[in-house]
């Protein structure tokens, strides 16, 4: 689909004031998801289409690469392939020497889009956004990372570093479209054969992953002074008229790109946040863009219905075979299911991507991705409790040391 640009005058969470008032986050909430809701801010559009322009240097490539990760931090760069991780805070530490830095372009999800649409209309920046962060973190060379199927987007960021400086390598590699191989792990062991450690970072192996998005993004810091304001969103789905990438402003409901797109075409059973596979489900469709909303999928009640009811796990070892992670997907659920927190942890269950495999290959329909998620929620709640009960055992041997 051609890249569409989506303008929206009308960013106005639930609840939202009397126009031509600002109100402080106490007295607003936006619904969050996947169904909760958080204190949220009322932007008054003015319609203009038109950014405050960041600080910048007069030519980044004389700024010494401490002063580009500072430049990057201070423009919100994140993860903008979903994970809205600060990109500063990857690109600077005590890591080993950093050789390459590995751009993910391969959305090997279905319906995803918006990365590729990136590719085709902005290799340059992309290539660009490369060689900066490759200064930042001084790595000896850039390799983008690509689906099969992209032959268009190949020779486009072809063209691009052909134009560009050859002061650090560029190349572009093809991967084999499956799924979930657009993980960053999963991506890295493709590329180079190295596996990431269990318990470490690709940071570890001297590499750095970041997504295409944030390339882009970090050449419009430094070069446009632009920040972060917008992104390119999917809209897709069975339940989508003009299925459509649109670049949308982060905090525009996602009821304003489905209207966007075209609207609805019948009835919607569920929004998703994300691709079918490890998307999350959207209580509302008032819940606004961030920097990690990548696609928007409707789905009708045909495409949600579950065919057969959740049978007894009979052990067959299929979602073992499929696990990207190698994990035990079967035994977690059972210690998940009694409520052996602990046992799940110690069987590495922070380690799993949420991608859904096993749950899709599953022959009694168990929704395993689903148990995943309640344990780790349960595990971190748990983490801050025990960190919140060792500070205070520490305050009060502090203070009977002090009445001592």
């Amino acid at each position: 689909q051609p890249l569409t640009r989506a303008r929206s005058d009308r960013e106005v969470p639930i609840h939202a004031p009397t126009s031509g008032t600002i109100v402080g986050p106490d007295e607003l909430e936006v619904a969050w998801p996947p169904g909760g809701r958080a204190p949220g801010v009322l932007l008054e559009a003015d319609g203009e289409d038109r950014f405050e322009p960041l600080d910048r240097p007069a030519d980044w490539r004389a700024e010494p690469p401490d002063a580009l990760v500072e430049w990057l931090r201070a423009g919100g760069l994140a993860g903008l392939g979903g994970a809205m991780f600060p990109t500063a805070a990857k690109l600077r530490g005590p890591f080993p020497p950093i050789r390459a830095l590995i751009l993910n372009g391969s959305e090997c999800e279905p319906y995803i889009s918006c990365d590729e649409m990136l590719m085709r209309e902005r290799p340059a920046a992309i290539v660009e956004g490369a060689r900066i962060l490759a200064r930042a973190i001084g790595a000896e060379e850039v390799v983008i990372g690509i689906e099969d199927q992209m032959g268009a987007v190949r020779k486009e960021l072809n063209a691009a570093i052909r134009a560009a400086d050859p002061e650090v390598p560029v190349r572009v590699v093809q991967v084999t479209t499956i799924y979930p191989e657009g993980g960053e792990k999963q991506l890295i062991q493709v590329l180079t054969g190295q596996e990431v450690p269990h318990d470490g970072l690709p940071q570890d192996l001297g590499l750095v992953c970041l997504n295409v998005a944030t390339a882009a993004a970090a050449r419009d810091i430094l070069v446009d002074g632009r920040p972060v304001v917008e992104r390119i969103v999917t809209v897709s789905g069975p339940g989508i008229a003009r299925p459509c990438n649109l670049v949308a402003r982060l905090g525009t409901p996602v009821e304003t790109l489905i209207e966007a797109a075209g609207g609805t075409a019948g009835t919607i059973d569920r929004l998703v946040l994300g691709g079918p596979m490890s998307g999350l489900p959207l209580a509302s469709d008032r819940v606004p863009i961030t920097k990690g909303s990548n696609c928007i999928l409707a789905l009708r009640p045909e495409d949600t219905a579950r065919r057969q009811p959740v049978m007894p796990c009979i052990n067959c070892g299929e979602c073992v075979r499929v696990c990207p992670a190698s994990l035990l997907p079967q035994t977690l659920f059972k210690h998940l299911a009694a409520e052996d927190y602990d046992e799940a942890r110690d069987l590495n269950l922070f380690d799993c991507i949420e991608c859904g495999c096993c749950a899709h290959v599953c022959p009694s329909h168990i929704p395993l991705v689903d148990h995943y998620r309640h344990g780790k929620g349960v595990l971190r709640e748990r983490g801050v409790e025990d960190a919140r009960a060792e500070r205070a055992r520490a305050r009060f041997e502090a203070r009977e040391q002090r009445l001592a």
